[in-house]
């Protein structure tokens, strides 16, 4: 595939993060004004993030075995069709709770997307064009976060109801872009066969062989994606407690999502190093100091949320990158699959929790711990990373079937340690 086509191809499938980003969280950044104006409470704000949630584990996961099975352009079409319907709801739902809670289930079909463009730059690219891909993926979908956080809460204060029609204009963007993509495969032929041969050859069976390294980043992906997003969206509320207005809240959120712009510096740079485990133990370990000095107070929070920004930033730009080097190629959509069920199913239980930490004890202390401890999980996945990376160079260069054997061996050996 020649550059042009590359870039062509990153810029089409990075524009969906753009909606899942923006449609997750939009909710959040309009909640600061629903909440001023007294409209939904922090609870409620929390639990349609929830709602959102209640499907996508499930719908994240088939749409995995969906691409490996039947192929893009079919799964593609059965994503769009709830989460145009549900941008509609939301548009004139009058800001009515459980009509809102409705329109939120139907939007979580729209994390499947997620998947999707993983998957298609896993098979489409390799080398530094897979890390900077992913890298790109995140930059696009924070500028999704950045967007509703900065515009929505200004916008809100003036008219509501434009304000909610936010949805469905990220909607149509995908729309647009998926299409234009799907017809860039048919015409240059960029599968060149590959829908076919996943479909022929993935089963059910390989799931159980995939390899710990793949769990151990599945794991990192899971903790430290749910504890930024949650804080991310839950964060304007956050800071009001701190003492910020909705507006100054909802502007700290957004520098914290524009942050991402390392993130393609960061991605070419750990494709370039031997050391992206260490890096990784780096991140994890900032992140939890971060939550836990947030929870005891320690300095304005808004510094540790934009430590907590940018190492989440070097994580997301290079964990789910890095799959793609230790799973089979038939298998991919598969992995993606998974990894979308873990942190979905995350989502799903991480906003009912810290609301309801925040209703019952009125102070966010033990949610920062809840953070905190999600994110020691994630360093010693890492660190088990770590140990199996020094046995054997995991993560170089595209994925190699004769190094499957060593990566699973390893984990043998990695039990008697």
């Amino acid at each position: 595939m020649e550059s042009w086509l590359k870039c062509v191809v990153i810029a089409l499938l990075c524009v969906p993060m753009v909606t899942v980003m923006g449609v997750y969280d939009y909710m959040g950044a309009i909640g600061s004004v629903l909440i001023e104006k007294n409209i939904l409470d922090v609870k409620q704000i929390a639990d349609l993030y929830v709602a959102y949630s209640v499907v996508t584990p499930i719908v994240v996961a088939t749409s995995g075995i969906s691409i490996d099975k039947l192929g893009t352009r079919a799964t593609v079409l059965v994503i769009l069709v709830p989460v145009c319907i549900s941008s509609l709801i939301v548009w004139f739902s009058d800001n009515d709770y459980w009509t809102l809670v409705g329109a939120r289930v139907l939007a979580g079909f729209g994390e499947a997307l997620v998947i999707v463009t993983h998957r298609e730059l896993g098979i489409l690219l390799e080398g530094s064009w897979l890390s900077i891909s992913f890298a790109m993926t995140n930059v696009f979908g924070q500028i999704g976060n950045a967007i509703v956080f900065w515009v929505l809460p200004i916008l809100g204060e003036t008219n509501l109801f434009m304000a909610m029609s936010s949805a469905f204009l990220l909607v149509c963007c995908s729309i647009v872009s998926t299409t234009v993509y799907l017809v860039l495969v048919k015409y240059y032929d960029l599968h060149k066969g590959s829908e076919n041969s996943a479909s022929s050859g993935m089963k059910w069976s390989d799931i159980q062989k995939f390899p710990l390294a793949y769990w151990c980043l599945n794991i990192i992906n899971c903790m430290s994606t749910c504890s930024t997003f949650v804080i991310m969206s839950l964060g304007p509320s956050y800071l009001i407690t701190e003492g910020y207005t909705g507006s100054e809240a909802g502007m700290m959120i957004a520098i914290m999502n524009l942050l991402v712009v390392i993130a393609p510096f960061s991605g070419w740079a750990i494709d370039k190093t031997v050391h992206r485990c260490k890096i990784w133990i780096i991140c994890c370990l900032a992140m939890s100091v971060g939550f836990f000095m947030m929870a005891f107070k320690i300095e304005d929070p808004v510094i540790w949320l934009m430590i907590i920004g940018l190492a989440f930033t070097v994580l997301n730009s290079s964990v789910n990158a890095s799959v793609a080097l230790v799973i089979q190629p038939e298998t991919l959509g598969t992995a993606y699959g998974l990894i979308g069920f873990l942190f979905t199913s995350g989502l799903l239980f991480y906003p009912l929790v810290i609301g309801n930490l925040v209703e019952s004890s009125s102070s966010w202390f033990s949610s920062h711990i809840v953070f905190a401890s999600t994110n020691l999980i994630s360093l010693i996945a890492a660190i088990t990373l770590e140990v199996l990376d020094r046995k054997n160079s995991l993560f170089e260069g595209k994925f190699k079937s004769e190094n499957y054997e060593i990566i699973r061996s390893d984990e043998e050996e990695l039990k008697m340690l």
